[in-house]
């Protein structure tokens, strides 16, 4: 039995597809119930054949000044936080390259310092269908309680700016911008991702953000969506490296064989369910 939920508020927190109701019980859970009128539901076989995965990237290179916006933003996540080197992220990576070339979709590997924010924004210039794969450090500022009382459905691009990942030297830029190594949700919502069938954001509370009404998160998440990704997964909260490792390998390996990110997903899900503990996989949620 498949049931198709759109969250409101704090449920948003809640993986309501982890939920042990039964093995024919499925939940997909939607950013708003329009996606029905766009097709989702009605699966179609994917042809993609290029995948760009990002991980093990160098945080402490160099790079030039540029001109743009989130001055006030990056400045203090650079003032109060050292994003260190991840090698879990680099061999996580190298694992699911692994996995797509297996099966014949051509894989950009991007780490080190080639994994810049600049390369993220390229994708928006590609024609083909692809994957997109990112490991590395995210970042949450949530709005205190008395200010969420402030902030209007107009203020999304506030909250947005709340959230974003880190890339190639995020660590040493003193410059603010659009190549400065932080990419935020706000910028992210600028690109155009139509191209992209699946984003998966392998980073710590990627999942999280603003709630504003009953018009859901704007986080990551939701920033992808409004950049034209049709499906997006991220984690609600810190999953250790080896346990998303797994995790994430399962689920490529579904999606290579199965050709459907729903079917993929709930395959890794019940694969998980008999070999991890809960706090180990339940995080990861799907967005379509």
């Amino acid at each position: 039995m498949k049931f198709f939920v759109s969250k409101s508020g704090k449920l948003h927190f809640l993986n309501i597809s982890a939920l042990m109701i039964s093995k024919s019980t499925n939940f997909r859970c939607l950013i708003s119930t329009s996606e029905l009128l766009r097709g989702v539901g009605h699966e179609r076989e994917m042809k993609v054949s290029e995948a760009f995965v990002y991980g093990g990237i160098d945080y402490d290179r160099q790079i030039l000044p540029s001109d743009g916006v989130s001055e006030l933003v990056a400045e203090n996540i650079r003032q109060s936080t050292y994003w260190s080197f991840l090698p879990g992220a680099l061999e996580e990576a190298n694992y699911i390259s692994q996995v797509f070339e297996s099966s014949a979709v051509h894989v950009n590997l991007k780490s080190g310092p080639a994994a810049t924010e600049f390369s993220v924004r390229q994708l928006s210039s590609n024609q083909k269908p692809f994957f997109l794969h990112l490991a590395t450090h995210g970042f949450i500022n949530l709005a205190q309680p008395d200010e969420m009382a402030l902030i209007r459905k107009e203020d999304w691009d506030e909250s947005l700016s709340r959230a974003g990942m880190v890339f190639s030297g995020a660590n040493t830029t003193r410059y603010t911008g659009i190549n400065n190594g932080i990419l935020t949700g706000s910028e992210v919502a600028t690109l155009d991702l139509r191209k992209c069938h699946l984003v998966v954001l392998s980073a710590c509370q990627s999942g999280l953000g603003d709630v504003i009404g009953n018009e859901g998160v704007y986080g990551l998440q939701r920033a992808f969506k409004l950049a034209g990704v049709s499906a997006v997964i991220s984690a609600l909260w810190e999953i250790p490296d080896l346990d998303t490792k797994n995790f994430m390998v399962s689920f490529y390996g579904y999606l290579i064989s199965s050709k459907s990110i729903p079917v993929a997903f709930r395959k890794a899900q019940m694969e998980a369910m008999q070999t991890m503990k809960p706090y180990s996989w339940a995080g990861f949620v799907l967005i379509e």
